[in-house]
């Protein structure tokens, strides 16, 4: 039916079903990744329903996107299924470039792209599409015609220990306490409060290992253990780093002796 654009890696050359549009017409998407320019091709495919010819109906090259992953699904701000294709976090930076393209009137069109997000996420919260740097987190919405990012808060997790704070500037992580103890089990939420243009880059760590990452900001941590979370402001300002201590405890009426 088509040949890739090269082969010098066989897992550099995936191939899925999708759906676009209001008719969910089917399509076939190519990703053809070459790792040494970190770089990714993409081409949708079509066939002809009186052919049965299969013919391109779409190609673009993605820069610095590697690993490149996607979310198929219906977005609340056209109604209809598009394609999410993002990449995985590149460097120390975790640097996410992410797309979002869709059917009209049978034509392939890219709706919005971002590039070189730091500590970049891109996920569905029900058919909203939401964009995360850190722990901050803005929502797509349209404003006048166009598409917006507008600031957004993850929703809290039942029954969650919540660790709220904020980043006024480059130098300072503001937090009202450092030290956390949660039930073995617990979860723990991190909640960034502002929205100001400030990075940062969050480091999780527990002695023994023994956290379970459930989502961005969130994890649960199901055995006897110390956890260290360390914010960093402008994401490598290490003098103006905060570090978190969480400890967990046995469940009310079920305490042991540490051995």
């Amino acid at each position: 039916m088509y040949e890739p654009w090269f082969r010098a890696d066989p897992q550099a050359h995936r191939v899925y079903s999708i759906t676009l549009g209001r008719t969910h017409a089917p399509y076939v998407l190519i990703l053809d990744e070459d790792r040494n320019t970190y770089t990714t091709y993409v081409r949708i495919m079509q066939q002809h329903p009186l052919t049965g010819q299969w013919h391109i109906v779409y190609t673009h090259q993605m820069d610095n996107a590697v690993g490149v992953q996607f979310y198929n699904r219906r977005w609340n701000l056209t109604g209809t299924p598009v394609l999410v294709l993002y990449s995985m976090g590149i460097g120390s930076g975790a640097f996410l470039t992410y797309e979002v393209l869709g059917e009209e009137r049978g034509a392939i069109r890219t709706y919005v792209k971002e590039n070189d997000i730091f500590q970049g996420s891109v996920f569905f919260e029900g058919t909203r599409l939401i964009q995360g740097s850190g722990n901050q987190f803005k929502v797509w919405e349209k404003l006048g015609g166009e598409f917006v990012l507008a600031p957004y808060q993850l929703p809290i997790y039942p029954g969650a220990t919540v660790i709220r704070y904020s980043i006024p500037n480059e130098n300072t992580v503001r937090i009202a306490k450092t030290r956390y103890t949660v039930p073995i089990g617990g979860v723990v939420q991190l909640v960034r409060e502002d929205q100001k243009p400030v990075s940062e880059r969050v480091l999780t760590s527990s002695d023994p290992a023994c956290i379970e990452y459930m989502g961005i900001s969130l994890f649960r941590v199901p055995c006897r253990t110390n956890v260290s979370i360390t914010i960093i402001p402008g994401g490598y300002n290490w003098e103006g780093a905060k570090e978190i201590t969480v400890v967990t405890k046995e469940p009310a009426g079920r305490d042991k002796p540490v051995a």
